[in-house]
Order: structure tokens, then sequence, then C-alpha cells
């Protein structure tokens, strides 16, 4: 085994970051490296590292993520559920839409003349046989292409309305009920992205296939070909080939598949004593389409436990269920992992890291003082996030700036790129914030800076001579 390849590999995956990020990570990874290492050689040596089991499940999950699934996707999108709701609430109190609801609404009603609801299922009548006549590789005019784009992006904004809403009713300072409700949030972001990401192909003209891993994917056929053929000639490997196997035959939802995983883990015994690879492969076992049967047995009493909350129930001693994967948010930790029968308190690092993508979360989490007191995590967002709104408010408030756990706050502040206001940033161009050593090491990296910020820190350091 190779400790550097190992070693190599590990310092890339960032748990961090969502499934089909670390999914491109991995296969370009393994591209980049063909020539040096023995691609089995290198998972063996991850599989025996000492690395956090964690960093072991995220990479699993990334081998096994399902990428763009435009029949899955084509068929949850199709119901409209989230707009049909939006527009009963347009005809019946409009008065209480918020700006973005009323702009997606609008947007209807100017590019379709969208009248009443009986119009809007016309509508979706003529968008559910587009989809059925894209999907047997013929020719759709280009009328009823455009309007199923349009009816698919104002979905996702609806969708994205409703996540809003949601962000807003959750308490910043109970971070358990955070931790529990950041899944369905991340689950329902990720659903309302997979929408955009089928409109814009619709809209491109592009082919509409069916789903695929997205490690196959990134990697290209030939070169994932002759990866899985090193990967299959290592005994050591040989359960994690078959799975991958079985994978790429079932192709299960991964929200799903880590749900289903959360289930087996607590029948086959945690990490301590069972490796995640266990997990995922008895999960796969146990999937069919359209639904997954789990035979529990005499632990059936310690899954019942399990899915409190859960929209899935026990039938005698055996669980069963469909792919729907909004009913897996209970089975999923905060970090987007399985979750475990005797759940930890909640990391506010794992809940802000899960919350980066969504504004409205992530400003009510540094609300917390469990969070802007944890040194270096506010840091953390601001190197991070390119969110100007969540950015102003860290800029905007003494409690995210001051202390000794956010003493690199300033400093990353007047580095960002973003465009924080130029009134807030002038205050931490002093000493009393970033020390004269850091504001000339500042004005050293100028071109990596915003200009007028750039401008400032110098201007600062001609006067102090």
């Amino acid at each position: 085994m190779n400790a550097e390849a190992t070693s190599s590999l590990l310092r890339m995956l960032r748990p961090e970051e969502d499934f089909e990020v670390g999914a491109k990570y991995l296969s370009s990874f393994f591209r980049r490296t063909e020539e040096h290492w023995d691609a089995g050689e290198v998972l063996e040596g991850l599989f025996a590292s000492d690395a956090s089991p964690k960093i072991i499940e995220y990479a699993l999950f990334c081998f096994f993520h399902v990428g763009r699934a435009d029949m899955d996707t084509a068929a949850s999108v199709i119901r409209m559920r989230r707009l049909r709701i939006l527009l009963l609430r347009a005809l019946r109190a409009p008065y209480l839409l918020s700006e973005r609801e009323v702009a997606v609404v609008g947007r209807l009603r100017a590019e379709v003349g969208l009248r009443d609801m009986a119009h809007f299922h016309q509508l979706c009548g003529g968008a559910s046989a587009a989809i059925n006549t894209l999907f047997t590789r013929q020719q759709v005019h280009p009328q009823y292409s455009q309007l199923l784009a349009l009816l698919i992006e104002c979905e996702a904004d609806a969708l994205i309305q409703r996540l809003d809403y949601v962000s807003d009713k959750i308490d910043p300072y109970d971070l358990k009920a955070m931790s529990k409700i950041l899944p369905l949030v991340t689950i329902y972001e990720e659903r309302a992205r997979s929408y955009k990401l089928l409109a814009a192909a619709i809209k491109n003209g592009e082919e509409i296939g069916k789903s695929i891993l997205s490690f196959e994917y990134f990697m290209k056929e030939d070169d994932f070909k002759k990866w899985l053929k090193l990967i299959g000639k290592k005994d050591n490997l040989r359960q994690f080939h078959d799975a991958l196997e079985n994978q790429r035959d079932k192709k299960i939802p991964t929200r799903a598949l880590v749900g289903i995983s959360s289930i087996t883990r607590c029948l086959l015994g945690d990490i301590r004593s069972c490796p995640p690879l266990e997990w995922i492969s008895h999960a796969l076992e146990w999937c069919e389409k359209p639904r997954f049967f789990i035979e529990c047995a005499n632990k059936a009493q310690l899954v019942e436990e399990l899915l409190t909350g859960s929209t899935i129930r026990m039938t005698g001693t055996s669980v069963q269920g469909d792919y729907q994967q909004e009913a897996f948010a209970s089975l999923t930790g905060p970090d987007m992992l399985t979750a475990p029968l005797n759940r930890p308190d909640p990391d506010p690092y794992d809940l802000i890291c899960r919350a980066m993508n969504n504004d409205s979360t992530l400003m009510r989490l540094l609300d917390n003082p469990k969070v802007y007191g944890r040194p270096g995590l506010v840091e953390y967002v601001v190197r991070t996030s390119r969110s100007a709104q969540v950015l102003t408010k860290i800029a905007s408030t003494r409690e995210l700036y001051t202390g000794a756990a956010n003493a690199g706050v300033p400093a990353a502040l007047l580095r960002s790129p973003c465009a924080i206001p130029m009134s807030l940033l002038r205050g931490f161009v002093s000493p009393k914030y970033v020390s004269l050593p850091e504001l000339r090491e500042i004005a050293k990296h100028g071109p990596a800076m915003r200009r007028e910020v750039l401008g400032e820190v110098e201007s600062y350091l001609k006067r102090r001579g």
C-alpha cells in the first residue's frame, strides 16, 4: 500500500462538500495519478488507514452518489406541488405573499398569460406530455419545451421560497432542532438545484436521459472501465467492487441510500464494531425498485426507536417504503451522513457547513453564542461564503467580529472579494482589529483584493509612515 498516495487522497476529501463535488474530486485524483499509483492500492490504503470513520463514510457516498437523474427529477417535478400551492395562495390571499413569491406568480402571468387554476392545470398537462415525448427521444415543439422549462424553473423557485419560510421559523438557539431540520433543508435545496439543471438542459436542447453515478460520469467511460477493472483484481476490495456494481445497477437516490444505511447501521452495529462499507453494502442488498424492504428480526425495537420522527413505519418486524428522499431526512445526521441510534449533541461546525448554501439558515445560526463563541468558526464562514448578505451581517454585528474566538474575522473580511459595504470595512483598517504586520501583508497581496479595500489599507499605512 502506498502511504503517500493515501495521504494525498485524504487531504483532498472535505466532508463539508456535497457528495457530487466529492465525486468530482475523486475522479480528478484517480485520472491525474493513474500513471503514478495503482488505484487498487490507493483504495486499500484508504480503507486500512486510521482516518476518521466520517471521512471513510463520506468517501464511500461520493463513490455511490447518483448524479443528474433526469427521469427521477422529472417524475418529481411534474406534479408541480409547491407551485400549485403558491398559486392557490396567490388567488385566495395575495397580500400574504412575499416579494419573491409575487415575482414567481408575475413571471407566469407575463410569459404564459396565466389566468386561473384551470388554465394552470391545462399548462401542466401540456408540460407532462412534452416530458414524456422527451424521454422517448422524440423532438418536442420549441413552444412546449420552453413552457416545460418555465414551469420547472418556477417550481424550483416556489420550493426555494418554502425553504426560506421554514428557515425563518427555526429557533437559532436550539441546535438540536436545527440539526433535525437541516437535513430536510439540504434535501430540498438539492432538489431545487436538480430542477434548475433539468430546466436548463431542456432549454438548451440537451439530451435528457437516465441517471448515472457521478464518479463514473466524471471519470468518463473508458477511464472508469479501466479503473473498475483494477479495483476488481484486489481481493480486499471485493465487497467495495460488488457494492459499487450493485449501485450502478439499482441507482438508489443518494439521500435514500444514506437513510437506509442508517437503518442497517442500527442492525449491524456502530462504527466501533462495523465499518461504514458494511452498512452501505447491506443497505443496497435490501433495495429494489420501486421499494426497499428490510427484515429487522430481534432488533425491530431498536429500529423503531431510530425511526421516531420519520414518516417511514414498521410493519411487524420489517421496514419498507419507497425512495421519496424527504422521508429520510430524520434518518440523516446533521453532517448529511448516516445517523447513529444515540445521537450526540450537534456540532456547530457541522451545522454551519450544512447551512453554507442557505443564507437565511446560516444567518440565524450566527445568532447563536455557541457558534460565534467557537474559535475560528465565524472566520471560516467569512473565508468560505460568497454571500454579501451573510458577510454584511458579520461585519455589522459586534459579537461576530470581536473577542478571542473571532480574532481573525476582521482581516478575513478585508480580504473577502465580496461586495461588503466600504462603510463597514473602513473601521477594520486599524490596529485595534488588524495588526500592522497583517495590514502590510494584506497590502502586499493586493491584486487579489477589491481595489477600494486595497486603497483604504494603503492609504492608512502611508499615513502611519
